[in-house]
């Protein structure tokens, strides 16, 4: 008997192709460190958004502010970043 198809075999966290495809990239305001963010990570802040209406009208833009994992700084959307 076939295994039933489960939420988790049409979920692409693990497809490293659609991960590629889906990216966002990030840079670290402070230190210039730059990230490439999975778009589904990114649509998970924007959904907290839509949630939280109070917050979404303090920000410029619907793309979310991170955590840089190497100084601690601030990573941005590189759009917004300017080089130096």
């Amino acid at each position: 008997m076939p295994r039933k198809k489960s939420l988790y075999d049409t979920i692409p966290f693990d497809d490293p192709e659609e991960i590629k495809r889906d990216v966002c990239r990030f840079r670290c305001r402070d230190c210039a460190y730059e990230e490439d963010v999975p778009g589904y990570v990114v649509e998970e802040f924007i959904w907290w958004e839509d949630m939280d209406k109070e917050y979404a009208k303090t920000k410029p833009d619907r793309m979310p502010t991170l955590i840089c994992p190497e100084c601690e700084g601030t990573l941005v959307f590189k759009r917004e970043t300017v080089d130096t």
